[in-house]
């Protein structure tokens, strides 16, 4: 799945089990002019990869899976959408 779009909120909090006990990872709004996505997921090692591009009002285009549940994104891949 590959979607781009505004980042409208990011809310960043640590992990309370898994490998990663205490790390940070952020769950992101994504908006554009068709709507939004509040379930895009940066799991800690992602999260820390791309930390410096995510913070409200920047475009970024990501690339993930579906998780397990089926509602959310889980992100692979994250980049600066170019103007």
């Amino acid at each position: 799945i590959i979607l781009g779009g505004e980042i409208d909120f990011i809310n960043i909090t640590k992990t309370k089990s898994g490998k990663t006990v205490g790390s940070e990872m952020a769950f992101v709004t994504l908006c554009d002019s068709t709507g939004s996505i509040d379930s895009v997921i940066f799991f800690p090692e992602k999260y820390k990869q791309y930390k410096n591009i995510l913070f409200p009002g920047n475009v970024i285009i990501v690339k993930g899976n579906r998780s397990k549940n089926g509602d959310s994104l889980v992100v692979e891949n994250a980049y600066v959408a170019k103007s």
